[in-house]
């Protein structure tokens, strides 16, 4: 029980918080006086929370995986993935893309934006381009992670 709070309560803020940025810095040009710098500024500030989400939300699905399977199997077979089940296979293989995409989206296409914003923008074309190219990314992690819920909630039921 606290393993299924634990992990829709993450699933909730970590894809709440994703789904919102991901529409509000694809539709930041159609908002009056929202500038690409104010978006991507709180995006970095909200790092922490979707850090924390994501954590709270592998852990809480390793033990309910673990919980489901039998809590007294030992290791090696404790987390055994049954790759006969198609959805199981199909789930994993989207996370996966997902966290390496994240991984991705962390290092090579935020870190130009930190470079580029020391508090003031010096070179506004250069700014705009990495901001793009972010707005794509999230856009795209938005849509793996609604995809890994989906295979997830169609796979729960009876």
């Amino acid at each position: 029980m606290i393993p299924d709070i634990l992990s829709t309560l993450a699933a909730m803020v970590h894809g709440g918080a994703l789904i919102a940025f991901a529409l509000l810095i694809n539709l930041r040009r159609a908002i009056p006086r929202v500038t690409d710098e104010d978006v991507i500024r709180v995006y970095r500030a909200f790092g922490g929370g979707f850090g924390v989400s994501l954590g709270v939300l592998i852990f809480s699905n390793i033990w309910m995986w673990w919980r489901d399977l039998g809590a007294g199997r030992g290791l090696p077979d404790a987390f055994s993935v049954p790759w006969d089940d198609t959805l199981t296979v199909a789930r994993l293989l989207t996370f996966g893309a997902f966290w390496i995409s994240y991984i991705w989206l962390e290092i090579w296409t935020l870190d130009p934006l930190r470079l580029l914003d020391s508090g003031e923008i010096k070179d506004r074309a250069a700014y705009t381009r990495s901001v793009d190219q972010v707005a794509v990314h999230i856009g795209i992690n938005a849509g793996l992670f609604a995809l890994v819920v989906g295979m997830s909630v169609w796979g729960a039921r009876p």
